[in-house]
């Protein structure tokens, strides 16, 4: 759900390709995102949830930092888009 809704809402889906096992689409050609933010969220990136320690998002920030602009979202936040801006926003 919202974790890879918020993925696809970007530029780009690859960066999250250290997330999950690419070879679970392999009929996958193309790797677009929606384009309705300009940034790739990757989620959970609190390191709390198991699959996903904090050493993985590190990795994502080094392999893709440079390709890709990444909004780092933690499981307690959103990103919030209001008049064309984008901001992270914390459960109440």
């Amino acid at each position: 759900g919202s974790s890879a809704g918020s993925v696809v809402a970007g530029p780009g889906i690859e960066p999250v390709s250290l997330m999950d096992d690419p070879s679970a689409a392999p009929d996958l050609a193309d790797r677009s995102g929606l384009g309705l933010v300009d940034t790739v969220v990757i989620p959970h990136a609190d390191g709390a949830l198991p699959p996903y320690p904090p050493e993985l998002i590190a990795q994502i920030e080094e392999t893709y930092g440079d390709s890709y602009p990444l909004t780092l979202v933690n499981d307690d936040q959103a990103l919030l888009v209001e008049d064309g801006s984008a901001r992270l926003v914390s459960s109440p």
